[in-house]
């Protein structure tokens, strides 16, 4: 059964994730995810999806990467598209979520879109 996460509870994991930036183990890794459609491509640049930390795995470094990115204007991800976890056009708290959700919840896989 898939665990749903309210609105509420998602920002309260927003405000603790900006707090914590532990490293997590790993979802999955860029060599292991080569023939995996979530991988893209933006111009030339290949990117894993939701990987916006750049280290190659999706995990709680890259939600604390929107947070910042969000919130305390740190950098754009590099491509755009890897944060765009939701294909909208947009990085916003949306994505953080889907991403929390991803991670933690057992939701589905990001979703970004190639340029």
């Amino acid at each position: 059964m898939k665990k749903s996460m309210t609105i509420a509870a998602s920002v309260a994991m927003i405000f603790w994730l900006a707090n914590v930036f532990a490293e997590s183990p790993p979802l999955v890794t860029a060599s292991q995810a080569q023939n995996d459609p979530d991988v893209a491509v933006s111009g030339e640049k290949a990117f894993l999806c939701g990987d916006v930390y750049v280290d190659d795995v999706v995990n709680v470094l890259d939600i604390g990467y929107l947070i910042e990115n969000i919130f305390k204007g740190g950098p754009l991800p590099d491509p755009f598209e890897a944060g765009d976890v939701n294909s909208d056009g947009k990085i916003n708290v949306v994505d953080i979520i889907i991403l929390i959700e991803y991670k933690f919840m057992e939701g589905p896989d990001p979703v970004c879109l190639q340029k």
